[in-house]
């Protein structure tokens, strides 16, 4: 499958978005974090990283187990929310 790049900063700003939408919406953190999982898992399997640091969190997030990813989606949802 051929990958492509990604604006991260817009991708950053529709997750954004979703995120700001489930707390506007009394969504549970559990369904927000399932939603994000998903997304992170597209955006891993079809993207290429264009810098260093999202070559580390694609490395981190493709050897993380189960447990280990909750822990990065919620990571990564705290930051995006900053």
């Amino acid at each position: 499958m051929h990958k492509i790049y990604i604006d991260t900063q817009k991708w950053k700003k529709k997750l954004n978005k979703a995120i700001t939408y489930s707390q506007e919406s009394s969504m549970p953190d559990s369904v927000l974090e399932k939603i994000a999982k998903s997304i992170i898992n597209f955006t891993i399997s079809t993207t290429s990283p264009d810098t260093e640091s999202e070559k580390l969190f694609y490395d981190m997030w493709k050897k993380a187990d189960n447990k280990e990813k909750k822990v990065l989606t919620k990571m990564l949802i705290k930051i995006i929310k900053e």
